[in-house]
């Protein structure tokens, strides 16, 4: 009672209270738990999809939010009008083309250097490899579900489910009414959570401040410091209260000091795997996955997060370049052995860290190599920063759909320049110029014997190897399931 939906803006529905709400008020909204979409609306057919695949892989697509999507995709394409939530699905958005899973725009251009671009397009075929497993094991699924339908549907559950924790259990849901809630990062004036009676029911509660007759009502999709990118992937549009993110991978290179034992002391599944590729693609792997693959490089990921524009993107832990990278980088140029690494560093971290500042000219190098990754980095993007500032006014004053994916390039410029300036810092502070390390082998112009569909540049620094890897996977008889995943979350409920 007391709630209206109306269109807020460019065509967006929003839910207003037409009266004053008090702070801290509970249920201002709620909906019953049997009023939810949810897979065990599935499960309780025989003859469904869901029903009808493997056990095994039911229990694997549980574990994220494609199970619902499957069960989901079963009523919005085939029951229809005879669903129970027949009113829920005529609600669903005839076209989600802000998407970037579903968008036309050209990411590849518009993105080019970002890391995000390498996740949208490997979530992409993610969903095209579980859309032929299904296929493969339910011969007539291929018939009647089209792959467009497939990702189409697949993105209404991504961009409107919500999750239900039970334990250490999490159960993704569907409900009408609480998805008509916009989203606000920052000033949201509800929080979701239970409801008194106990847990038979999701609410949405008043938060801290009152809410003014006619306002809109918001709560926060996104995790705590979720980045503006991520937020971005899931939903299609960015927010501009939402920290900034670069990802930069700080590899271990085969012309590093003491490689090949290195290379060991990471991450025991990054290991295997990798050792595992270099097994069965021989001296010859790079023939198949290009000159820049690098499918021999052990890498240390790091998230570098900057405030957002609004708050000049500052850095938010500048001292993680010095307390984290460098006791990396110390590790990567160490040039002394195994026996003399076990000493001076730290060893059971994986990658190791010596903490401990190594000899003048050792340390001189750690620092020269993250200015070296971060500015191998900052390459990756096209052309200057400028131009894409010029370029983003440009898009935004004509409403184009590229002006978004514009921003999130130009957002991570502007952050990964901080982290930069906090490893030039780092090289200015050394005393003795670095000890100089063996020179990278040329690359060979050879093209590839049989290039891949998507470029090693597109896939993202540090995963063009992962073109190689299903094929790889197959000769050596693993099964095809254990390389698809599903690895979006969706929104949590308190």
């Amino acid at each position: 009672p007391g709630l209206r939906i109306r269109e807020v803006a460019h065509g967006e529905r929003g839910l207003v209270t037409v009266s004053a709400r008090r702070a801290w008020q509970r249920e201002l909204l709620s909906v019953p738990l049997d009023h939810a979409f949810s897979a065990a609306e599935c499960r309780q057919n025989a003859s469904s999809l869901v029903m009808r695949i493997p056990v095994e892989l039911r229990d694997r697509l549980a574990r994220s939010h494609a199970l619902l999507h499957l069960c989901f995709l079963e009523h919005y394409l085939f029951v229809k009008g005879e669903s129970r939530f027949a009113p829920y699905l005529e609600t669903m958005p005839a076209s989600l083309s802000h998407l970037p899973l579903l968008t036309t725009v050209n990411i590849s251009y518009v993105l080019e250097g970002s890391p995000l671009l390498g996740d949208i397009l490997k979530h992409r075929r993610d969903l095209e490899s579980l859309y032929e497993e299904i296929a493969w094991e339910l011969p007539d699924f291929g018939q009647l579900v089209s792959l467009a339908d497939f990702m189409h549907t697949y993105c209404m559950v991504e961009s409107h489910s919500h999750a239900k924790h039970e334990g250490n259990e999490s159960s993704p849901l569907m409900v009408p009414l609480l998805d008509l809630i916009n989203h606000r990062s920052r000033g949201a004036n509800l929080r979701l959570g239970g409801s008194a009676e106990g847990e038979l029911r999701l609410a949405a509660h008043v938060g801290r401040h009152a809410i003014a007759e006619g306002d809109e009502l918001f709560f926060t999709y996104s995790e705590e410091n979720e980045a503006s990118s991520k937020f971005f992937k899931q939903f299609g549009f960015v927010d501009e209260d939402l920290p900034v993110a670069s990802k930069v991978s700080f590899p271990l290179r085969p012309h590093h000091p003491d490689y090949s034992s290195k290379r060991l002391l990471f991450d025991e599944s990054l290991v295997h795997t990798k050792l595992m590729l270099e097994r069965l693609g021989g001296d010859d792997a790079e023939s198949y996955l290009g000159q820049n693959s690098g499918y021999r490089d052990f890498p240390k990921f790091v998230i570098w997060r900057c405030s957002p524009e609004s708050a000049g993107f500052v850095a938010q832990t500048p001292e993680a370049a010095r307390e984290e990278l460098l006791p990396y980088a110390r590790f990567v140029v160490f040039p002394r052995g195994a026996e003399a690494l076990r000493t001076d560093c730290d060893v059971t971290k994986r990658p190791p860290a010596c903490l401990r500042p190594l000899p003048p000219a050792e340390e001189a190098a750690a620092a020269q190599f993250l200015v070296e990754v971060v500015l191998e980095h900052i390459r990756r993007y096209p052309g200057s920063l400028e131009d894409d500032e010029r370029m983003l006014l440009e898009l935004s004053g004509k409403r184009s759909p590229a002006a978004p994916y514009l921003r999130i390039r130009c957002d991570e410029r502007r952050c990964l320049s901080t982290l930069l300036q906090q490893v030039e810092g780092i090289a200015a502070t050394t005393s003795e110029a670095p000890m100089q390390l063996p020179r990278e082998p040329e690359r060979t112009s050879r093209k590839p014997r049989s290039a891949p569909a998507v470029t090693t540049r597109e896939l993202g620094y540090g995963y063009g190897w992962l073109v190689f890897l299903p094929a790889l996977l197959a000769l050596g008889c693993i099964g095809r399931s254990c390389w698809r995943r599903m690895c979006k979350a969706p929104r949590h409920i308190e």
